[in-house]
């Protein structure tokens, strides 16, 4: 996942981020996937693939932010028109 990525900075030259200071819905939506709570999704994110096909993840991300208590936390944060996820806070 990016933020994990982005969190080790790997081929970075300079660390320029605090450790564990990235808050992501991103981190606590897969979280959420991974225990199950997504009904089309029971499986959670491959763990190789880290993918969701479009239908699924649209779905899965409606429901946590409308059913799940830290989901509607992040309605706010996150730019949805339509069908189209444009823009979020981190």
């Amino acid at each position: 996942m990016f933020d994990e990525q982005l969190q080790r900075c790997e081929t970075c030259s300079t660390k320029w981020f605090k450790p564990n200071s990235i808050d992501s819905w991103a981190v606590k939506f897969r979280d959420w996937m991974d225990r199950g709570k997504c009904l089309v999704y029971r499986s959670g994110v491959d763990p190789f693939l880290k993918t969701l096909m479009p239908e699924a993840f649209q779905f899965c991300l409606y429901a946590w932010m409308n059913n799940d208590k830290i989901g509607r936390t992040y309605q706010i944060d996150l730019k949805i028109e339509g069908d189209k996820l444009l823009g979020w806070k981190q």
